[in-house]
């Protein structure tokens, strides 16, 4: 694999069609490579030519911390899963025999998916806060009953 001819975004730009049997490795120096299909793109680009995914405005940002885009696809997949679990702890966290096992369940939720809390929205991540913050003060109340 020593026969790799190498170009880098702005090459793109400008280049003819490529008439070589080698293959072509694309390095991005200068431009952004699509974190969905691998398409590398100009800087100035907004969106991918291979599969129209938007860009985020910083285009290294999530290359630089490691964040796989398949995880992406996962967070996205599990928010009707988030949504769902949500409403419910919310709705069973008013009932203060099963704080402590809402406690629980929430504080899992929160923790293990927080990336698709924040995709599901706002008040998807505002209630499943307000179910933990819910169940501690019933859970500590309860405490305090139970010791008096």
């Amino acid at each position: 694999m020593n026969d790799v001819i190498r170009i880098t975004a702005n090459d793109l730009e400008n280049a003819e069609p490529l008439n070589s049997p080698k293959p072509v490795k694309v390095v991005s120096r200068d431009g952004r490579s699509c974190p969905m299909c691998g398409t590398v793109a100009a800087a100035s680009v907004r969106q991918c030519p291979g599969c129209g995914e938007a860009f985020a405005r910083e285009p290294v940002a999530a290359e630089k911390e490691g964040y796989d885009p398949r995880q992406r696809v996962r967070d996205q997949e599990a928010v009707p899963f988030v949504k769902g679990v949500s409403v419910t702890l919310f709705v069973v966290s008013v009932l203060a025999v099963l704080a402590p096992l809402v406690l629980v369940l929430g504080l899992g939720l929160v923790t293990l998916y927080h990336r698709s809390l924040k995709i599901a929205g706002a008040a998807f991540h505002t209630l499943a806060y307000a179910a933990v913050v819910i169940s501690v003060v019933y859970s500590i109340l309860g405490s305090i009953y139970l010791l008096s």
